[in-house]
């Protein structure tokens, strides 16, 4: 699935603006309420913490590694 942002919305993307602290934040509230949030029988992260992080390694790559070609 490709997702196509504006040329404003890539001129956004600057380190000043880019700030993925948030997620986290919440990784670590997951954290703190892992045993109530639980969703995996063998006592694994939930679900929650894994897309959380993955959506901020999804952020990571576009700011490091992407480009805009046009």
């Amino acid at each position: 699935m490709t997702i196509s942002i504006t040329d404003d919305e890539w001129d956004e993307l600057v380190p000043e603006s880019f700030d993925t602290s948030a997620l986290l934040r919440a990784v670590d509230a997951v954290d703190v309420l892992r045993e109530d949030l639980n969703d995996s029988e063998d006592g694994g992260p939930p679900q929650l913490r894994t897309d959380l992080l993955k959506l901020h390694q999804l952020a990571m790559a576009v700011f490091n590694e992407g480009s805009r070609s046009k």
